[in-house]
């Protein structure tokens, strides 16, 4: 098991590295990792300009030399992305054993969430990673220093990824607004592209989400309640509406009419329940005795 602290202090793994085992590295033999957990880098020219002025601060993390000769960065893709855009020849680095899966995706999630923050989205996908490789919630919570409802929410995102990038695009930035609206399409997609396709800033709004939220909720309870047929939704029929399956019943030497009691089924594998005319209680017979002889959908006197 991974072991957890503070962002703070998870964030100074790299920083452990001894000095003497710092390199001056051609920048073409350095590769990002194909499994990187950020999609977007955003700022880079800033970047540029501050190494451009200062110099790297905090060289870059990669990992053992593969056999085709290239380093693949565990840790300052941005830095070297920077690098990249200043045509720099080296870049400085630290040559580290290439950690576990779990401790990669770890120390990615500490880099990027301390220096440059990510979207909702890339931490959802990253901390979908950790669960994946066998963490609980409370586990991973632990590790980025964060409680479980704020790894709950960024996980909701993972549900609907396509819908959190289209509001993502809208300007929606918030992890617990977009997992709203997760549940909001999940009860009423017609209301979540309505939200969508909304001109109004406002109700993408955490507030006026929440709002929609309960009102989807509240919708689906009520139509829960009805009977839906074909496209039509109806409420429960009532007793003269419910059609009278007229029966015969012959057990042993007895021999009557009656209906189908259809308001109060049998419990019983093999029974049915009856009403005998001008009788208001129904009582299980067995099947075998019983034979239909009509269906008619007005109220009967029986």
């Amino acid at each position: 098991m991974i072991s957890g602290g503070s962002l703070a202090e998870l964030g100074k793994l790299a920083d452990k590295q001894t000095t003497d085992r710092i390199l001056c590295l051609p920048v073409l033999d350095v590769e990002p990792n194909p499994n990187q957990v950020r999609k977007e880098f955003r700022d880079i020219d800033q970047l540029a300009d501050s190494i451009q002025q200062t110099g790297l601060q905090q060289p870059i993390l990669v990992s053992a030399k593969k056999q085709n000769g290239k380093y693949t960065i565990v840790n300052g893709e941005r830095r070297w992305r920077a690098h990249v855009a200043l045509k720099k020849e080296t870049i400085k680095a630290i040559v580290s054993a290439a950690p576990g899966e779990a401790k990669r995706i770890e120390m990615e999630l500490v880099e990027n969430i301390q220096r440059d923050n990510l979207t909702p989205q890339e931490i959802g996908n990253s901390l979908a990673k950790l669960v994946s490789l066998g963490f609980k919630h409370h586990e991973v919570a632990k590790i980025i220093g964060k409680n479980r409802v704020y790894v709950v929410k960024h996980l909701k995102l993972n549900e609907n990824p396509t819908l959190v990038k289209k509001f993502a695009e809208r300007g929606v930035s918030d992890a617990e607004t977009l997992a709203d609206l997760v549940k909001i399409h999940r009860e009423s997609p017609a209301l979540a592209e309505q939200l969508l396709q909304s001109t109004d800033t406002d109700v993408l709004k955490r507030e006026h989400v929440r709002t929609k939220l309960k009102q989807a909720k509240s919708t689906k309870v009520n139509r829960k309640a009805s009977v839906v047929g074909k496209g039509i939704t109806k409420k429960p029929a009532s007793p003269k509406e419910m059609p009278q399956v007229r029966v015969i019943v012959a057990d042993a030497d007895v021999r009557y009419d009656a209906v189908l009691d259809l308001r109060q089924l049998s419990s019983r594998e093999g029974f049915v329940r009856v009403r005998r005319e001008n009788t208001k209680h129904s009582f299980e017979v067995s099947c075998d005795c019983v034979a239909v002889v009509g269906v008619s959908h007005q109220a009967s006197a029986i």
